[in-house]
């Protein structure tokens, strides 16, 4: 598996985060690898690549995608690529959707979930904060999952009013790996 997460994390270099032919390109090439072992032809005949993808594909070296695993190993994180059945639904079905997802945590089944997404800016007043804890409590009590980029101001506020009463808040990153941004989420044990 290991070995073709490698190739995952390649085609993501080449693809971008997210791509609309996805799984057009799993359809016609198989796998990541499959992508990765096409000959050039092959890949320019199918018409599923731009000419910045092509040119990405010769210039990208996979030792780079296998730097990108050892920092999931020494942060605990997992990489949930596009074709792997625990890749949640809600996000295949998105217009672009995510070629990988990495993860710390728990992964659950979002089939079920309803969620409002509570943002705001990062300088936020104390009574922003305070509203958005609340709102987001109660909305949690309600059984609403709350959703946001966990940055500090509103985002962490409105994690730590869904945490205040036992909800489960769901943080999409929008950064790095090892990126300090993800220093706004609100600790939890």
């Amino acid at each position: 598996m290991i070995e073709e997460l490698l190739y995952w994390v390649w085609l993501q270099g080449v693809l971008g985060f997210a791509n609309r032919r996805v799984a057009k390109i799993l359809e016609r090439f198989s796998s990541a690898r499959g992508v990765y072992e096409a000959e050039h032809a092959d890949l320019c005949a199918s018409r599923l690549f731009t000419r910045l993808e092509l040119t990405r594909m010769e210039s990208t070296p996979v030792d780079k995608a296998r730097r990108t695993l050892e920092v999931c190993r020494e942060i605990d994180a997992e990489i949930l690529p596009y074709d792997d059945p625990a890749y949640p639904a809600a996000f295949r079905n998105l217009p672009d959707p995510p070629v990988l997802l990495y993860r710390t945590g728990k992964l659950r089944d979002f089939s079920d979930e309803v969620f409002v997404a509570v943002v705001g800016p990062r300088k936020a007043s104390d009574y922003g904060e305070r509203a958005a804890r609340s709102l987001s409590a109660r909305l949690s009590r309600g059984g609403f999952s709350i959703v946001n980029g966990a940055a500090r101001g509103i985002d962490n506020a409105a994690m730590q009013g869904a945490l205040d009463v036992s909800g489960k808040p769901v943080a999409l990153l929008g950064c790095g790996l090892n990126s300090r941004y993800r220093a706004g989420m609100p600790d939890v044990a």
